[in-house]
């Protein structure tokens, strides 16, 4: 058993007095909020004026906040976008990861609730939708933010990965057929969310989308089960031909089970 000595003690109680817990919970509560209004300013800049064209200073001013705040929580601009990226992208990945990890009963079916959830939560979410705006319309990839582009692809192709696990759950399933190409249909399905999301973003109030993402997505599933891609067949085994000892008689080469 240890000891702790008088001087020791004396140290702990001194820290404990000058920190006491109800004020760090506290302090961490006002970062939180510190943080938050910084992404919220963050967002309504880059909303407003792109990606490229707003300064952190800006950042801060918006936030009300020092631009030094801005630097405790974020290292530069693109660990700013980054992390307002992944407020309204990380909790539909989680989901994917979970469903693309887990065996699945109805494998096409967890596909089609998960795309659904994916249209319906932004057309009901106003900030998803303005993440989604600067994404895809207020951002551009220049040489400061290539670690975001980088970081946008490993996410994409993490989800890549699920939908194609999922793809070749539901082949096992039969629900597709065997020579499926799931790492096509995997990405003919993100060409097709990304599509409806980043028209629907851009036009809004063309149609409901909320309303229509269920029959929306059922029309995709309907035509991956009708007409699948299909992997390419192996190519047929070609015949080789040898000239026998006899007069230009050739004939085939014997098979295994001649």
């Amino acid at each position: 058993m240890s000891i702790v000595s008088a001087s020791d003690a004396c140290k702990v109680y001194k820290i404990a007095v000058r920190h006491p817990p109800s004020m760090v919970r506290r302090t961490k509560v006002e970062a939180a909020a510190t943080r938050d209004a910084l992404l919220d300013a963050a967002l309504r800049a880059f909303r407003e004026r792109g990606v490229a064209h707003t300064s952190l200073e800006e950042v801060a001013v918006a936030a009300g906040v020092t631009r030094g705040a801005v630097y405790w929580h974020f290292k530069d601009k693109a660990d700013l976008f980054t992390a307002l990226c992944q407020r309204v992208q990380l909790p539909m990945e989680s989901m994917l990861a979970v469903a693309g990890e887990t065996r699945q009963q109805d494998p096409l079916d967890t596909l089609r609730t998960l795309a659904i959830e994916c249209l319906t939560r932004l057309a009901a979410d106003p900030q998803t939708q303005a993440v989604f705006d600067v994404i895809f319309h207020k951002c551009e990839f220049a040489a400061g933010m290539a670690s975001v582009a980088e970081r946008q692809n490993t996410a994409c192709d993490g989800c890549l990965v699920n939908v194609e696990r999922l793809l070749k759950q539901a082949v096992a399933r039969h629900q597709l057929p065997r020579d499926t190409d799931t790492w096509l249909a995997a990405r003919c399905m993100n060409a097709y969310m990304v599509g409806v999301m980043h028209e629907w973003v851009l036009r809004p109030d063309a149609y409901d989308l909320e309303r229509a993402a269920p029959r929306m997505i059922d029309m995709f599933l309907a035509g991956l089960r009708e007409e699948p891609p299909r992997r390419p067949a192996r190519a047929a085994r070609t015949t080789r031909l040898r000239r026998p000892r006899g007069r230009g008689r050739t004939t085939s080469a014997p098979g295994p089970n001649d």
